[in-house]
């Protein structure tokens, strides 16, 4: 489940500055966030976001189950206008894909975080050969890599090196998907939304 604020998510919802969950007795405080510049998406079992004041852009992670975010988290400063954001999580890592226009120019970068809130890297996205305001919108969160559909098959994208780097192609699935895809994990592999829904199975998808 990836709800951003105003989504149809029953549990998490923003109430004015407040982040709250549905609790057995009621509404529990999450954490104080700026809501009306406040993004965010959750897994089962973590959630993450973020802020913006002016320039400053600050990140945080929560457990959807109980307890408060973290919000200790300082991302690099905006240098023009953010203009699209997304994030996808998994169990164990926050992807944040930001895209702001700078000096007619539009540049992008995904901060990668761990459970417990600390910035693995800051990369740089090179929008000139991978057009990644389309495809992380149609990725999916597995453990500690990310799964990209585009016409040559399904990508698996992992941070080496401070960069987040297409580490295999899964060839054999590019009959069933393309660009436009949009990609689910379930226990037993990945469910491709495109012409209609098709489950593919995938043993170990992150190591594989």
């Amino acid at each position: 489940i990836q709800a951003p604020p105003g989504g149809p998510d029953p549990q998490i919802r923003l109430s004015g500055d407040r982040l709250l969950r549905q609790g057995q007795h009621g509404p529990e405080l999450i954490g104080e966030v700026l809501g009306r510049g406040c993004r965010y998406w959750r897994g089962d079992k973590l959630g993450a976001g973020f802020y913006q004041a002016g320039r400053v852009l600050i990140a945080f992670v929560f457990d959807p189950r109980h307890g408060r975010l973290n919000d200790d988290i300082r991302l690099p400063p905006l240098r023009g206008k953010l203009v699209a954001s997304h994030g996808l999580v998994s169990e164990e890592r926050v992807w944040l894909f930001l895209f702001e226009e700078f000096e007619g120019k539009l540049r992008g970068r995904c901060s990668i975080l761990d459970r417990s809130g600390r910035v693995l890297a800051n990369a740089q996205l090179d929008l000139e050969s991978n057009d990644w305001t389309t495809l992380a919108t149609g990725s999916c969160a597995v453990a500690s890599a990310l799964f990209v559909p585009t016409d040559a098959g399904i990508q698996r994208y992992e941070l080496r090196a401070g960069c987040l780097t297409a580490t295999r192609t899964f060839a054999d699935t590019e009959p069933f998907v393309d660009a436009t895809s949009r990609l689910f994990p379930s226990d037993t592999g990945l469910y491709v939304v495109a012409t209609g829904l098709i489950h593919l199975t995938m043993k170990g998808p992150q190591h594989a």
